[in-house]
């Protein structure tokens, strides 16, 4: 889980100098550079909550993001590979999480239980 959080704090420092501008790119607005942190926060939400489906999902929308102000050319290329570099990183180390599983009690087998014997009931000679 240390990793997750490392890679997570990575990606927040790659998304906040993203918007210092100095890539010979376009610079990230500071709406956008919001936008993209409130991703980021998310997913180290997901992360802190051990709820990886939710980190992925917030990923995915992290990466969609990213991709549409590279198209709007609102994000240089290079801050746009780091970034989505960091977020590739942070899904694979998720597929080393723990994941919480829940066990269900068993049902008894037919067959196999033993009936409870009756104490001082008819036929036992009482």
């Amino acid at each position: 889980m240390r990793r997750l959080a490392t890679t997570a704090a990575a990606l927040v420092v790659l998304v906040t100098l993203a918007g210092c501008g100095g890539s010979g790119g376009p610079d990230l607005s500071a709406g956008n550079r919001r936008t993209l942190l409130s991703r980021v926060d998310a997913v180290r939400s997901a992360l802190q909550t051990y709820a990886p489906d939710a980190a992925r999902v917030e990923l995915t929308s992290l990466r969609a993001d990213v991709s549409r102000l590279q198209r709007r050319d609102q994000i240089s290329d290079e801050q746009a590979a780091d970034i989505l570099s960091a977020a590739a990183a942070l899904e694979a180390d998720l597929s080393l999480a723990p994941t919480t599983t829940t066990t269900l009690p068993s049902e008894p087998q037919h067959g196999k239980e033993k009936e409870p014997k009756e104490h001082g009931g008819k036929g036992e000679g009482g």
